[in-house]
């Protein structure tokens, strides 16, 4: 049976890394040449296709020939690619959480996910003029085919758009403080596994970013919240697999709002590998058809770094000596750096 990565940057260079150190090798497909995971150790395969459907079945099909395979999908895109094609893909063998489709399907209209819940901040469809610096403006749809739509756009590009027929939804801006960008993480099966909350420490750009660090919260108070929330959301999208829900908490009223769900794999998930819960084994595991069940969490403290938190230090630097703070009491991992795969991080760094 083939183990087959649906996206070649850091989250599935985590998830090869994983398989390998378990005896398994995988393929990894993306559609950028120059993706890190195409120069990795870990790596059997790596392949890069045309990016229309035909070209990914007919990759796909000669993959999944001898004996099926698992799919470990790593973004959004791949998730959308999967629900075209689930008839031909189960055909041919492949193992994914099919009955989750709904739910990916779902999630993935961003008006249709503020709809599913009262914790969404306010969320409604964009009605071609300026809606002011209390609101952001984003795609509906922020893919069509393997194609990434506008996402940051400014006024001018939005509103192109807008006359061309696409559509996007406005939402509430909400301040909060950068520890206060929560993920409720883990394995869905018939119930959650393997849960833990990460927080952002650091993000580059600054605000907004992607997360350059990240830290792994104790469990407590905050961490039962966020999985009694969470578990009624994915029951309320009969969803079973890899999730990730954002969080954020209001500066102002200190509530806690639900602001994205990722049904897939996300970046910073091999970091829980250091407390025991390693998840791109359970995932491999449950569609394996194994019995898993809730993994016991290590003691300690962790922190997940991404090679370019330096640039977050000087761009936020009223969050620096916090981050700084991290690092110094928390036993980290790089995203691409590893002294036995080092040409990934090479090419990180355009190499």
């Amino acid at each position: 049976m083939k183990h087959i990565v649906l996206g070649g940057r850091a989250n599935g260079l985590g998830i090869a890394r994983v398989l390998q150190r378990e005896g398994f090798r995988c393929d990894v497909v993306d559609l950028d040449s120059r993706a890190v995971c195409s120069v990795s150790r870990a790596v059997a395969r790596f392949h890069r296709p045309e990016p229309t459907d035909d070209a990914v079945n007919a990759l796909m099909l000669s993959l999944l020939a001898d004996g099926g395979g698992v799919l470990y999908s790593t973004d959004d895109r791949w998730n959308a690619y999967i629900a075209r094609n689930r008839a031909t893909l189960q055909a041919a063998g492949a193992r994914f959480p099919f009955a989750g489709i709904a739910a990916i399907e779902r999630v993935a209209d961003k008006l249709a996910l503020a709809q599913l819940a009262a914790d969404v901040p306010e969320t409604r469809l964009y009605a071609g003029s300026e809606p002011g610096r209390d609101w952001i403006v984003k795609p509906r749809h922020p893919f069509t085919g393997f194609e990434i739509r506008k996402k940051g756009a400014g006024a001018g590009e939005i509103e192109q758009g807008y006359r061309a027929g696409e559509e996007f939804v406005v939402q509430k801006r909400l301040s909060a403080p950068l520890g206060g960008h929560l993920s409720l993480c883990g394995l869905r099966t018939d119930t959650v596994i393997g849960s833990v909350v990460y927080a952002k420490a650091l993000e580059y750009p600054h605000p907004g970013g992607t997360s350059t660090l990240s830290v792994i919260h104790e469990r407590g108070e905050l961490h039962r919240e966020l999985l009694e929330r969470g578990a009624a959301l994915l029951a309320e999208l009969d969803y079973q697999g890899m999730f990730e829900i954002e969080f954020i908490r209001c500066s102002e009223s200190g509530r806690l709002f639900v602001i994205d769900v990722n049904l897939r794999f996300w970046l910073q998930h091999e970091l829980a590998r250091l407390l025991g819960i390693d998840y791109a084994n359970l995932y491999r595991r449950w569609l394996s058809g194994e019995a898993v069940g809730e993994p016991e969490r290590l003691p300690g403290s962790v922190a997940w770094v991404h090679e370019g938190f330096p640039l977050s230090l000087f761009s936020d630097w009223r969050d620096s000596l916090a981050a700084v703070g991290h690092l110094l009491t928390r036993r980290w991992m790089w995203a691409h750096w590893r002294w036995n795969d080092p040409r990934p991080f090479a090419r990180f760094l355009g190499v």
